[in-house]
């Protein structure tokens, strides 16, 4: 079961990934990161590199959201898997202290680490107190 706490945190770091995505379109990140140039490489338009983009997220999402509702087990690695944004999206304010500058989406990026406390500690205490009703 996913707590009341859970789906207010989830919530929560949906509003501020789009924050954090904001800011990071603003600030022109893709021009900082070597691989988003790789990328365009792949591909040879614009248009082309968002269809397959675009798409590529949807049907990882389409079969994330077809696993939460499978079972409990699976609904679980599903929130494991997005837990792992509070870590991975910390890097833009660990390479603005690395270089000692602005990094694009470093200002929303702060709060990651913090959000991803609050719900690795909620989640893992729903994951051990219902394996425990299972026993």
């Amino acid at each position: 079961m996913i707590t009341k706490r859970i789906k207010n945190l989830i919530f929560i770091s949906l509003l501020l990934n789009i924050f954090h995505g904001i800011e990071v379109i603003v600030s022109g990140f893709y021009f900082k990161e070597p691989h988003f140039y790789l990328i365009t490489k792949l591909f040879n338009t614009i248009s082309e590199a968002f269809y397959f983009g675009s798409h590529l997220v949807f049907w990882f999402a389409v079969i994330c959201l077809y696993l939460i509702f499978y079972s409990d087990k699976t609904r679980n690695l599903v929130l494991g898997l997005y837990g792992t944004i509070f870590v991975t999206e910390a890097h833009h304010f660990v390479k603005a202290i690395l270089t000692a500058s602005y990094y694009p989406g470093a200002i929303t990026s702060i709060f990651f680490p913090i959000l991803g406390y609050l719900y690795w500690k909620e989640f893992l205490s729903n994951v051990v107190s219902s394996s425990k009703k299972k026993v």
